[in-house]
């Protein structure tokens, strides 16, 4: 009795550790735009903050603020670019995690392809010794 508990509880903890991943929606990671953007925000207060302690002159907290909007510019941009290029996400398309064979499998060795797909035969080495068998005349019929 107690090794069916022992072992059903075991079960429901290996079953649960699979599933929950599976079925967790998935989280998209901020796009690199988005983390440009906090870090340029940051570097502002960190700016502020150093002008207000009196370690850097006026004239360098201009040029720095300066560098750092022309910089949250372009990754406002780019992050804005990317946003109006993806595609928009329908129920129709298979999740992220869900891996995407079914090119490679339908290819197969269809056409006389080796196991690589690249369809060339063994062709002779600049410079290496002829295989063992092989004349070193006139060329033969296959």
């Amino acid at each position: 009795m107690i090794f069916a508990l022992a072992a059903a509880l075991l079960t429901a903890l290996a079953v649960a550790a699979v599933l929950i991943p599976v079925l967790r929606r998935h989280r998209r990671a901020p796009s690199r735009a988005d983390y440009d953007l906090t870090v340029y925000r940051d570097q502002l207060r960190e700016l502020e903050s150093d002008r207000g302690r009196g370690l850097v002159s006026e004239e360098q907290v201009e040029a720095a603020r300066t560098e750092i909007e022309r910089r949250m510019l372009r990754a406002a941009r780019a992050r804005d670019a990317a946003q109006a290029a993806e595609p928009a996400q329908t129920t129709e398309t298979a999740p992220p995690h869900l891996p995407r064979r079914a090119g490679r499998e339908a290819r197969g060795r269809a056409g006389g392809h080796g196991p690589r797909g690249h369809g060339r035969g063994r062709r002779p080495v600049a410079g290496a010794p002829p295989p063992a068998g092989a004349s070193s005349g006139a060329p033969t019929r296959v």
